[in-house]
């Protein structure tokens, strides 16, 4: 546990390299790859940290959520489906997890169709370009 044991300041940490990975991907052509996905895992790991602290609270399932998203896009970018489809796996089950926490909840509910289409379409995809 590398996190701060201030919640609000690894949550900080946490945000600061999401944008920072956020950044490098806008920068893709200057060979940033590794650098974007090594700053979304570090967000990964720092949110992880405060959903195993407090594994009700919201915030930290909804951003774990956008940064699996955010890796699923840099990896299908890259081309390598099977990653963008094991992040977006791991970014349904916390869609799922907050549908849960709360059924009325019209921007969760879309969110995890969004993420269903989404991993159908790259599903298919994979299907279609795998040798038969």
């Amino acid at each position: 546990d590398n996190a701060p044991s201030s919640s609000t300041a690894a949550s900080n940490l946490a945000t600061t390299h999401r944008g920072r990975g956020d950044a490098l991907v806008r920068r893709w052509r200057s060979g940033d790859f590794e650098a974007a996905v090594g700053e979304f895992q570090t967000g990964i790991d720092l949110f992880g940290v405060l959903l195993k602290r407090d594994g009700g609270d919201a915030r930290w399932m909804l951003n774990l959520a956008s940064l699996h998203y955010r890796m699923a896009g840099a990896y299908e970018k890259q081309g390598d489906l099977a990653k963008a489809i094991a992040y977006h796996t791991s970014e349904l089950e916390y869609r799922k997890r907050l549908v849960l926490k709360d059924p009325n909840n019209k921007a969760w509910q879309d969110n995890l169709l969004e993420t269903e289409n989404k991993l159908t379409d790259l599903k298919a995809k994979v299907s279609v370009t795998s040798p038969k």
